[in-house]
């Protein structure tokens, strides 16, 4: 006998009139409190409704409603949901940005000093300041 994988669908058919749970707190599946989302989500769709807690433990089922949410949304509170996101996205571009032009300032910072730290040596050993100057890649500038 093969135990290979089957390529049937298997199909579940779930009538949620016939889903009457007396109270949301009595949910004790994950499958339950999916059912009971689904059936009475709208009683939750205004933003000041509160989700009953053992709902708002499920992850999914508040992702679900915050995606509900935003497509029920006005069209001003809709732009504005829309807004706030963007600025969200724009402040972390904005904070990763600044991170990467600091490691980039603080990397040619460091082989600046680098640089200089061999001159100092060189003039020290006695070597020309010509020499030094070509030798490490500076400018005159940046020696003194």
């Amino acid at each position: 006998m093969s135990t290979a994988p089957s390529d049937a669908i298997e199909l579940h058919y779930v009538e949620l009139r016939k889903f009457k749970p007396a109270k949301p707190q009595e949910l004790r599946t994950r499958f339950e409190r999916w059912l009971y989302f689904l059936k009475f989500a709208d009683l939750y769709g205004p933003e000041d409704s509160v989700l009953p807690e053992n709902l708002a433990q499920e992850e999914g089922i508040v992702m679900a409603l915050e995606s509900m949410r935003r497509a029920y949304a006005k069209d001003p509170v809709r732009e504005l949901i829309k807004a706030r996101e963007k600025a969200e996205r724009d402040e972390l571009n904005r904070l990763y940005t600044a991170r990467l032009e600091g490691r980039l300032e603080g990397k040619l910072e460091g082989r600046l000093e680098g640089k200089l730290e061999m001159a100092r040596g060189l003039l020290a050993a006695g070597v020309e300041r010509e020499t030094v100057l070509k030798a490490a890649g500076l400018t005159e500038s940046d020696l003194e």
